[in-house]
């Protein structure tokens, strides 16, 4: 098993796929991330990241890894950021439970990232912003204007939409509605990570608008 690992490990640095990293307590974003770039992109969503190397065929197969991992588990996602040909880490909810500690082992994760890579934010967690970056590309999302990607008149009806603002771009979001209204703010966070990860990525924002409503009907 370790030998496979090890092999895994040279295949993986050598095809040096695009790696998505989501800290996610309620672990939606991670799937609506992977519905928008496996669109345009070879893309294998890992739903619950054990620390393993990605498996052989998997890595021979696809450009693009997204990965939900517990944030009790950030150290084994090292490997994959150092020997990926690009890094994306997604901090999107990380619950409510040792948010010091938690804040710690993601800093410890951002020290990894180098200035090709990209970290994403929620910017409306007051914890989340006080992850301190100084080398990887800042990108942050949320509802406040400050954030990079915004979400503005929202409207709930019979499905739920809003405005995405992403410098003086303003594109129209269609979600599908949940059955518990009270899911309706984290629907629009996800649809915000994955907004501000295919930007990352080159897609541009009508067509991950057209991404969204697709997979979403």
């Amino acid at each position: 098993m370790n030998n496979i690992s090890f092999y895994n490990k040279i295949i993986f640095s050598w095809k040096k796929p695009k790696i998505i990293i989501v800290i996610d307590q309620r672990k939606t974003a991670a799937k609506e991330i992977s519905k928008v770039l496996r669109k345009y992109f070879k893309t294998k969503e890992i739903k619950e990241f054990s620390g393993k190397m990605p498996a052989f065929l998997d890595i021979i197969r696809n450009e693009v890894f997204v990965c939900q991992i517990d944030p009790a588990s950030l150290t084994e996602a090292k490997p994959l950021i150092e020997k990926s040909g690009l890094a994306v880490l997604a901090v999107v909810d990380i619950g409510d439970i040792s948010m010091q500690e938690r804040i710690f082992e993601i800093q410890e994760l951002v020290k990894l990232l180098n200035p090709q890579s990209y970290l994403i934010l929620n910017n409306d967690d007051e914890y989340i912003r006080k992850i301190k970056n100084d080398r990887a590309n800042l990108l942050t999302f949320g509802f406040q204007k400050e954030a990079d990607f915004r979400a503005t008149d929202v409207l709930s009806d019979n499905s739920l939409n809003f405005k995405l603002n992403f410098r003086k771009n303003i594109v129209p979001l269609w979600l599908e509605k949940e059955t518990d209204q009270s899911l309706e703010k984290e629907q629009i966070y996800s649809a915000l990570s994955a907004c501000a990860t295919g930007t990352v990525l080159g897609i541009n924002l009508v067509e991950i608008s057209q991404a969204i409503r697709i997979h979403k009907n």
